[in-house]
């Protein structure tokens, strides 16, 4: 067994030698302890909150993978957001002494983007863009076929980056594009605290698409 030590970062080779025998080598990389976050690149909050995970790498990941001692303390992890206006840092939980990875809860505040910083004595940082959606609805069922007289009562719409404009008793309309083939019997909806509608009434009159 071998035990060698990363004393730098940058990569080197270990040459392994003995009489007799042809010689043989492998590369070592040694990399800056550092935090790694994710999900890596832009993450788009489209409800009202979202866990990136933080983990630890390099040496603090040697620990427990090759059997050295664990480390004697949970790692401290700090998450700030550059602009708080956009999306908060509500929560972020240490890396256990036996673990190698923790979550951090974020939650979009208005639309636009920012960045989350995560920094932890010793490691160097890293950083996931956030880009919190503006408002938007989305239908529960893109299509429905319904028979001409029959009623369709299965269908709901949720708020999706509204925030807690769902409390505040924000209301939407529903038009059918074609009142002679479609009757919808339930114009006006508002929506419950966690941003869905209820089911919304809707009466074939005739054949063809609306």
């Amino acid at each position: 067994r071998l035990t060698y030590e990363g004393l730098t970062p940058g990569t080197s080779w270990i040459v392994l030698t003995a009489p007799g025998f042809a010689s043989d080598s492998f590369q070592v990389r040694v990399d800056v302890p550092r935090l790694l976050a994710e999900p890596a690149g832009t993450t788009t909050v489209v409800d009202s909150d979202i866990d990136l995970r933080v983990l630890s790498s390099s040496d603090l990941l040697l620990f427990n993978t090759y059997g050295f001692p664990p480390r004697g303390n949970d790692l401290a992890v700090t998450a700030v957001s550059r602009n708080p206006a956009i999306a908060r840092v509500l929560l972020t939980e240490p890396i256990r002494t036996d673990d190698h990875d923790a979550y951090s809860r974020v939650r979009g505040v208005s639309p636009g983007s920012t960045w989350i910083v995560f920094s932890a004595s010793g490691l160097a940082s890293d950083s996931v863009q956030v880009t919190v959606a503006g408002a938007s609805m989305l239908v529960s069922e893109p299509y429905a076929r319904i028979g001409r007289g029959q009623f369709h009562e299965s269908m709901s719409v949720q708020l999706l980056g509204g925030g807690n404009l769902a409390s505040t008793g924000q209301t939407g309309t529903v038009v059918s594009s074609d009142t002679s083939v479609l009757a919808v019997l339930t114009p006006q909806f508002s929506f419950d605290t966690d941003g869905g509608s209820r089911q919304l009434r809707l009466l074939g009159k005739a054949i063809g698409t609306a």
